[in-house]
């Protein structure tokens, strides 16, 4: 066996090994890791990916991820831009959207990645829900469920207040769980104004060609 191949071959066997390693650290770590071509399509997504925004892989990959709030477009798009011409985006908090139409708070940090020759290939984004910001969803999803049940016990009330006047036996209790359904109900929209997206209005940008420096 020639010396050329021996080093091929133990060449292939450092790459299958630093492989191994790339799957074993994507797929174990918490954070949300995507891959995209330069065309904006998914071409990996590790299973954090589809446990925080609900997607499986078999959705996404080839096409773009429909996980971006359209008041975060314009700037997603001026970041896309930065991206291209090899500037990286460092833990930039914002928004996205589950499958199911959550939006979640997450930190952002994206980079250009290049082949051996200097060419642009791939995006490589990662995604870190905020977990204070992802309680803030919770409570709101839990408040949401807590107001439809309010609701119903409060349609209750009043059909059993029908007909009776102040004096009946019933009327405070039932006109005390009113008052109660009615300050729980305030208090449940308070949790629910907790995800209220901010409004991000930066200007569109022409999309540059990539190089780089």
């Amino acid at each position: 066996m020639s010396e050329a191949i021996t080093e091929e071959k133990a060449e292939y066997a450092v790459l299958k090994r630093y492989e191994s390693l790339f799957h074993s650290l994507v797929d174990s770590s918490p954070d949300t890791i995507v891959i995209y071509d330069l065309s904006g399509g998914a071409t990996f997504v590790n299973p954090a990916f589809t446990r925080i925004f609900g997607y499986q892989k078999e959705e996404v990959l080839g096409k773009p991820i429909p996980y971006i709030p359209e008041s975060n477009t314009e700037i997603t798009e001026a970041e896309i831009d930065d991206l291209l011409i090899g500037k990286p985006v460092s833990e930039r908090q914002t928004k996205r959207l589950t499958k199911d139409g959550r939006i979640i708070d997450v930190t952002i940090s994206a980079s250009l990645c290049w082949n051996s020759r200097g060419e642009p290939t791939d995006l490589l984004v990662i995604l870190q829900a905020l977990k204070m910001e992802a309680g803030g969803e919770l409570a709101g999803r839990i408040a949401h469920d807590f107001n439809n049940l309010f609701q119903v016990i409060l349609c209750h009330v009043e059909i059993l207040m029908i007909n009776k006047q102040e004096g009946h036996p019933d009327y405070r209790a039932l006109a005390e769980i009113m008052a109660v359904c009615r300050k729980a109900h305030g208090l449940i929209g308070q949790l629910l104004n907790l995800g209220a997206p901010p409004n991000w209005p930066p200007a569109r940008r022409e999309r540059p060609t990539p190089r780089r420096e």
